[in-house]
Order: structure tokens, then C-alpha cells, then sequence
């Protein structure tokens, strides 16, 4: 039995997080019949990872092959080599119904009045496993920001309270039957206890700017993302706490980031400018590529146990002033970039810098994010660290032979790619792995609902969006966070709001 507990609100469903999977559960749930208030950690209406997206929203156009492609990738790939340990982190059925919601992405869009544009052709990144062709994409205009704003409308039109400076900080739970009651939130200093009489639906993002939980749960590190400064993990640990089983904890979007003490939250890098060395200075790979993988963290995870320590952790970007004058070196549709992997023009109050990058580099010279020499020895050596500035200058050097060349025997760059760093200066930036978000989180089924190391139901709790994604093993669809938000968040808003009330 629980101990009396004053509520100070009451609602069916209480939904934890105000981004794109919080609207999308809350709205589902409000028009299936139950009373619904969102909590916000932020001060504003800021929309966590979704403000700072592309909104590029995968749906599928063929769930059953769809929903095999899912089970592949989600597979360990023993199966020639030992069938026996066979295995998919993500149960076969789930996968079915997900992608059988993932489906209805586009129309549930056009019924929100979210405006957007559907390309046909599939976003699978490894079309080679089966079912890669079974996806779409839709593309929202004006990318997180309209998105959100349109979908304001949509709450304000259903009466749906949002909280802002309103974190949930725990769950109430029932001892006895281990049933989720509501949650006990933090607003103007003091607790306040929200009973929700149907569920809990969390939608708190990741732990992308969580220290601790990233030194123990990924790979490499350190690891510094983009996005939304207030994912820091609470979500998980409230479930944790309730006895929530965890999955996909070493699982992200991740690519190379440029990031400055000055701020929380990195600039993701424009891919195909300079050459990347790692902190010895040697090349390691084709930078020349428009990166489209979203495991390119992967290529970082090689580790010298003589040192010990992490090979290209952290790497650096080499270029010259023929570079610098081509643009900005980060993403920054602020500046007029081409828009690549998500808004870098963040607000202070995100954790960003709300100038933006500059559109030829010089602020940020001037600022010492990137350094600046007349040779590329001399470079090497304010680097610093591990830096050795001859095998710098070797790098450079054999890689310009390349260009004379027109080819690359060392990582195969293309022809197109090859550019010859010779014009001083040249200047160097130092870049980290880590990228979009997370995808690790409570362990749950197809319809949210959270789940206990036994694979049973946690009463009346649910999570939806990155936290506790259904990603297993590699993020392998393009537009797979925003197809998932909007979908996940349906499934558990449709799911909650069909339990009868517990009182």
C-alpha cells in the first residue's frame, strides 16, 4: 500500500519532456479521450533535440520489410558463424509494430498541419541487409522550429497545459503493486506531487551532456554533442529507480564535432575541408567523403593500450587559407551555410553561442578555436599535446604528393576530394567524436511501455523518443530520431490513454 499523498494537479497522463516524442504522446493521448499536461525542465518553450534538427523523419513504406530490415541490423551477425549465439536486441514482434506505426508518419504530419515535402527513396544507410529499400523520408520545411511552432497550435487548440521550469525529479510508485501513480515534479523551489491517474509517459531526451554516464556507458571518450544541453540523463534514472531494465546504452548518432570550453553544446564539422589527423599526427581515414553514416563515431573507438588512451580522440582538422576562404567550417545555417546535421546558431541559455560561426573563419581565429601558423611544423607544435609536428609536416607533405597524383593509396580518397593543403597559413581545429544524441535508455516494448529486467510491464510507465530508442546496435536509417518521436510518442500516448484510471 502507498502512504497518503497529497496531489497537488491531477491528470490522466502526465508527459515528461516538451519535445517532438512529449508533443506527439501528449497530443495522441488527448485525442484518444485523456486529460494530459506536459513537464518541462527548460525555462522556455524550447523543444530539446528536436528544436536543433533537421527534422528529416523516416517513415516506412513496406512495414514488413521494413520492420526485417530493423531486425538485421539489430542482429549481432552471428548467425553463419554460430547460430546458436544468434540474437536481435530488438524482439521480432516489436519491430513489426513499429515500423506498422512508422508508416502513418507522413499522414499524421499532414493532419497536424506540419508542412512538409516525402522523397521516395529509402534512407536505409546499409541498403545491402534485408529490406533496405522499404523507407521514405519526409522533410519538414523550416526543420525543428516550424515544426514546433505548428505543433504549439496544435496543443494550445487541444488546452493542454505545458509547465516550463517544471522538471519531473521522481515517480511515484506503488510498493505493493509497483504501479507508476504520477510523478513529483520541481516548480518555483518546491515539490509538488502531479497524480497521473492513467500513466507516465517520459520523453527526456538522453544523457548527451551527462559526463558521467558517457565515460561509463560509450565508447569512445570523451564525447561531445550538439543539441539539447538539458539531456542529462534524469529520465533514465527515474526508471532506473521505478526498476526499469536499460538497453541500447552503447548505442548513438554520432559523427565529429567541433566543441570550445566556452560552450556545452558542439558545432557539428562540414564534412570534405582539410584533412583529419589524430593527436599524433597521421591520417586515418577519407575525410574527403560526404559523411552520410551516423556510426562514424565508430572509427574512433581504436585504442593504444601502450599510452593508454584513444588513438583519434581527440582529432585534428588541418587546412589552409584556401579552405578558410571557402566558408565556415562548421554547420551554421545562421551564417548561410547549407544546412547539414541541425541549427548551430543555439542561444546562450542552450549552451551555445548565439552569434553563430562566422562565415569566413576569422572570428574564431581571433577567438583561438583555431590556431594559426605559417608552417604546418610550426602548427604541429602549437598544437601541443601528442602532437609530433615532423610526422605533421610528413602527413601534409605525402598527402599533397597525393593530390599531384591524383590518387589516394592510403584511404582512397576521390579525385574530387584531393586538394592540396599549400597556401599559408594553415590552421588547425580540434574535433571530437560524438555528433546528434544517444539512443540508450530504459528497456521498453513496442507500445512504450517501460519494462523490468524480466521483460514484464512496469505498470502504467512509458518513454518514448531517443530515451530508450528502439536503435539496436547501429543507427542505421537516416531520419530514424524524428520518425521515431513521432511515432513512439504515439504508440504510448495511444497505449496510456486506453488503461482505465487506477482510482
Amino acid at each position: 500500500m502507498m502512504e497518503a499523498i497529497k496531489w497537488d494537479k491531477e491528470y490522466d497522463v502526465v508527459v515528461a519532456g516538451y519535445g517532438g516524442a512529449g508533443i506527439s504522446a501528449a497530443v495522441t493521448a488527448y485525442d484518444n479521450g485523456a486529460s494530459v499536461i506536459i513537464l518541462e525542465k527548460a525555462p522556455f518553450p524550447g523543444g530539446g533535440q528536436t528544436r536543433t534538427s533537421g527534422i528529416g523523419a523516416a517513415f516506412a513504406t513496406d512495414p514488413e520489410k521494413a520492420a526485417e530490415h530493423l531486425y538485421a541490423i539489430s542482429s549481432n551477425g552471428l548467425e553463419d558463424a554460430d547460430p546458436s549465439s544468434q540474437i536481435s536486441v530488438v524482439p521480432k514482434e516489436d519491430c513489426l509494430i513499429f515500423m506498422k506505426e512508422l508508416a502513418h508518419n507522413h499522414d499524421w504530419l499532414a493532419s497536424m498541419g506540419v508542412e512538409h515535402t516525402i522523397r521516395k527513396r529509402s534512407s536505409a544507410q546499409y541498403p545491402k541487409f534485408p529490406g533496405g529499400d522499404s523507407f521514405g523520408h519526409v522533410v519538414i520545411k523550416g526543420w525543428g522550429i516550424r515544426f514546433l511552432e505548428t505543433m504549439k497550435k496544435q496543443l494550445d487548440k487541444r488546452g493542454i497545459e505545458v509547465l516550463y521550469s517544471t522538471p519531473a525529479i521522481g515517480l511515484v510508485q506503488d510498493g505493493g503493486t509497483g504501479e507508476i501513480k504520477g510523478v513529483y515534479a520541481e516548480s518555483n523551489g518546491k515539490k509538488i506531487a502531479i497524480k497521473a491517474k492513467k500513466g507516465v509517459v517520459l520523453c527526456t531526451g538522453g544523457f548527451e551532456f551527462d559526463e558521467e554516464m558517457k565515460a561509463n556507458y560509450l565508447r569512445p571518450y570523451p564525447l561531445k554533442f550538439s543539441g539539447w544541453p538539458y539531456n542529462t540523463g534524469d529520465g533514465i534514472r527515474m526508471a532506473q529507480k521505478a526498476g526499469a531494465d536499460l538497453w541500447h546504452m552503447n548505442t548513438m548518432c554520432g559523427y565529429l564535432n567541433i566543441w570550445v570550453p566556452e560552450y556545452k553544446a558542439a558545432w557539428l564539422l562540414v564534412f570534405g575541408r582539410g584533412i583529419w589527423v589524430n593527436k599524433y599526427g597521421k591520417r586515418y581515414t577519407d575525410e574527403g567523403v560526404r559523411i552520410i553514416s551516423h556510426n562514424w563515431w565508430l572509427k574512433h573507438t581504436d585504442y593504444n593500450l601502450k599510452e593508454p588512451g584513444y588513438t583519434d580522440v581527440p582529432t585534428y582538422l588541418i587546412f589552409d587559407e584556401t579552405v578558410r576562404e571557402q566558408g565556415p567550417i562548421a554547420a551554421n545555417s545562421a551564417s548561410g551555410t547549407e544546412y547539414l546535421l541541425g541549427i548551430q546558431a543555439y542561444p546562450a541559455e542552450l549552451g551555445g553561442c548565439p552569434e553563430g560561426w562566422s562565415h569566413d573563419n576569422m572570428r574564431e581565429i581571433e577567438k583561438g578555436w583555431i590556431k594559426q601558423a605559417d608552417t604546418i611544423e610550426e602548427l604541429g607544435r602549437l598544437i601541443g599535446g601528442d602532437m609530433d609536428p615532423s610526422t605533421l609536416e610528413e602527413t601534409v607533405n605525402r598527402y599533397n604528393g597525393y593530390c599531384e597524383q591524383g590518387h589516394d593509396p592510403e584511404f582512397n580518397r576521390g579525385v574530387e576530394a584531393l586538394k592540396p593543403l599549400a597556401t599559408p597559413p594553415f590552421y588547425s581545429c580540434v574535433l571530437y567524436p560524438g555528433g546528434i544524441n544517444t539512443c540508450g535508455g530504459p528497456r521498453r516494448n513496442a507500445h512504450g511501455q517501460v519494462l523490468d529486467p524480466y521483460k514484464e510491464a512496469i505498470p502504467r510507465l512509458y518513454s518514448a523518443g531517443e530515451m530508450g530508442s528502439i536503435c539496436g546496435n547501429l543507427y542505421a536509417i537516416g531520419g530514424l530520431n524524428a520518425g521515431e518521436m513521432l511515432a513512439s510518442g504515439r504508440l504510448a500516448g495511444k497505449h496510456v490513454a486506453a488503461l482505465k484510471d487506477w482510482d
